[in-house]
Formats: structure tokens, sequence, C-alpha cells
């Protein structure tokens, strides 16, 4: 069996191989930096974003045939010039389903791909023209997405969690301390959390999970080990949510995962950088 490394590792290095061929390098196609023949040009802007976090990943990956192979940089790169046909001017995206330029929408794209993908060129990079490019590309759309993330605000309980995630970032790459007001603004009002671990939305299938994943990228990029006292005590209650069938338990929650019975499978990306902790 493979550990959790080797496991994810392998996930990443089959993901690139299998998805780079298919990417669409022509600028003057309609589909440019998507996969070819799979998804319309109105498709929205988070699978770009996904595909970048992945390339970049497998890139700097040890002891795989994807390492430092500059292809995944080039197509890293094509990939957001792809994406930028889904910024607006004002540099929030849209939620095609529901929210249009849409500040929690580019938090997510923030969090999960954009700056965990940026950490990692800095972190690894050894400076060849493909990194070079790939890292000033990745820094000038994060700063686009940076005036909605400070300005637009939020409509709903956990998006503050996820756009003071995404503006941690804005301030660690850039020395942002506007980012800083807005998250400080945001802390000051309480974490919503109570002593049994119930987040406001009391969203077992969803929503306390999103606040789980961003208060554990905050500890990450702070380095404050104190935020983790949240998702800590969340996941605790959430043994009491788990039914024998593997699935959780969602007859407490105020969100649209009421009823439903999702498994506790997704709870897997919060235990695991929990269990390094």
């Amino acid at each position: 069996m493979l550990n959790h490394y080797e496991y994810l590792k392998k996930f990443y290095e089959n993901g690139a191989h299998n998805v780079v061929a298919r990417i669409d390098r022509n600028p003057n196609s309609i589909s440019y930096g998507t996969v070819k023949n799979e998804w319309s040009d109105t498709y929205n802007a988070s699978m770009f974003f996904h595909y970048v976090f992945i390339f970049t990943v497998a890139y700097y990956l040890k002891d795989t045939k994807c390492y430092r192979d500059s292809i995944f940089m080039e197509v890293a790169d094509d990939v957001l010039s792809g994406s930028e046909k889904y910024i607006n001017e004002d540099g929030s995206i849209d939620l095609d389903s529901t929210n249009f330029h849409d500040p929690s929408y580019c938090a997510f794209m923030v969090r999960d791909c954009l700056g965990p993908a940026m950490d990692i060129v800095r972190k690894y990079s050894q400076h060849s023209a493909e990194e070079n490019k790939l890292e000033e590309h990745l820094a000038n759309i994060l700063k686009r997405f940076s005036g909605p993330l400070k300005h637009f605000g939020f409509h709903t309980p956990n998006h503050r969690w996820i756009i003071c995630s995404a503006l941690h970032y804005i301030h660690k790459f850039f020395g942002d301390e506007e980012a800083m007001e807005v998250i400080n603004r945001f802390y000051s009002e309480g974490i919503d959390c109570d002593a049994n671990g119930e987040y406001t939305e009391r969203s077992a299938g969803t929503y306390n999970l999103i606040c789980n994943s961003s208060f554990i990228q905050i500890a990450h990029t702070t380095g404050n080990t104190d935020f983790l006292e949240y998702p800590i005590r969340n996941m605790k209650l959430m043994y009491s949510y788990y039914e024998p069938d593997r699935t959780i338990c969602t007859i407490n929650s105020t969100r649209q995962d009421r009823g439903t019975a999702p498994s506790f499978e997704m709870y897997y990306n919060s235990y695991l950088p929990l269990a390094y902790y």
C-alpha cells in the first residue's frame, strides 16, 4: 500500500502527464489554454487555475518523470494566459452558476491554486527563463485579484475565512498592508467556531470543511499554528457526525447540504495536514 506522500506524488505525476498533451497551446484558438475538445469557451475559470497548480507541483516533484521538465512551466503559463479571458476589468471572476464579480471565487482560486503555486515557485525556483516567466505571470494575476478580495466584501459566513486565507498570500508575496488591514477587521469580529467545534453554518457536508481548510492554510502561510485550534475542534466534533456506512450526518446544517449523505472521505485533506502538524 502506498503511503500518503507516494499516493499524492503518483496522483500529480499521472494527472499532469495525462492532461499536458491535450492543452491547446495555440494563442489564436478560441480554446487557448484549456484541454482540447472537452470544454467550450464558456467554461468557468476554475479548471484553468487548478491546472496551473497541478503543473507547478509536477514540475518540482523529485523522483518522477515530471521533475524539472520545462514543458510543465510552459504549459502552466499558457493556461494562465488562457484564463485571463475570464477575468473582469475590475479584477474579479464570475461563478457563472450564481455569483458574478465574485470575490469569494477569486479567494478560492488564490487559496487552493495560485497562492500555493506561487509559494512553490518562490521556494524551489532555480530561476530558469520558464520559471521566472511563470512567477511574473502568477504575480500579475494575484495582484489583479487583490482588489476584489480587499474591497468587494462577502455574502456568506465562510467566505470571510476564505478571503482572509487568500489575503494572507497577498500580504506574504507583496507586503500589501491594506490586505492585512482587511484581514484584521475580519478577525476583530471574532471567529465563529463555538466550544463544541461548530461553525455558524453548521454545514458538516460542505462549509465547515471550507472553514477548516482556510484556517489550515492560514496557519501554513503565516506560521501561526494558533489558527489550527478551530479545525482541530471541528474535526473532533466530526467524530459524532460520521455514520457506520461512512457517510456524514447533515441534519444539523443550515445550508444546501442539509439532508444529504456525503462521504466522510471529503475530510481526508483536512485530517492529513493536521496529522503532520
